[in-house]
């Protein structure tokens, strides 16, 4: 019975403990997204610049 006493404890710690980890999964899934956007215009520039340079 003790060990139940601590139970609603334990399991508030545990959903805060998820919470944190969310926040944090979400920051890395957004810094993730911005990354793979900054390199698709690096991409997208040279591709450019290539047929400018084709062209002439």
């Amino acid at each position: 019975m003790e060990t139940l006493e601590g139970l609603p404890e334990s399991l508030a710690e545990i959903h805060h403990a998820l919470g944190r980890l969310e926040a944090k999964i979400e920051a890395q899934r957004a810094h993730s997204q911005l990354l793979q956007a900054v390199l698709w215009l690096i991409v997208g520039g040279v591709l450019a610049a290539g047929f400018e340079l084709f062209k002439r």
